[in-house]
């Protein structure tokens, strides 16, 4: 349960990265994917008699490139992309005062304190830990 508490945090905490590591994920397949190196022969790993095999190392090297790299970084941006989506539709479902919350500590660039929080909120530092409790708990069933 704890376990759960600190994932559902952690997912929140990452929430403002997502877009950034997604750009960065794109641009890396990008590359990848425009990246047409080309080697010379190498003959001790290439057969150099006739045979009815139309493939070499370069070949290979770029089709396991391809399929192994490309694949890999492809499922990173569209677990991002699921992350970020299931946030977004999980919020509506908090009040506003924990929507408010959300986005004061977990969203901000800087992580600001419960009491700078508390302040803003015009509340206490108690009550917005509370209200951080129940609003994990609410999300924690949707998010993991």
């Amino acid at each position: 349960m704890k376990d759960e508490f600190k994932q559902t945090e952690k997912m929140l905490y990452d929430y403002k990265y997502i877009d950034s590591k997604i750009n960065i994920l794109q641009f890396k397949l990008e590359k990848l994917r425009d990246d047409i190196t080309v080697s010379g022969l190498d003959y001790s790993k290439d057969k150099i008699s006739s045979t009815n095999s139309f493939n070499s190392v370069v070949e290979n090297e770029t089709i396991t490139r391809d399929s192994g790299e490309i694949k890999i970084i492809d499922q990173e941006i569209k677990n991002l992309q699921y992350q970020k989506k299931l946030i977004d539709m999980s919020l509506p479902l908090l009040e506003e005062e924990e929507q408010q919350l959300v986005k004061l500590r977990y969203f901000s660039k800087d992580k600001k304190t419960w009491v700078n929080i508390a302040a803003e909120m015009n509340m206490t530092s108690d009550n917005c830990i509370k209200i951080r409790r129940r609003i994990i708990d609410k999300l924690q069933s949707y998010l993991i």
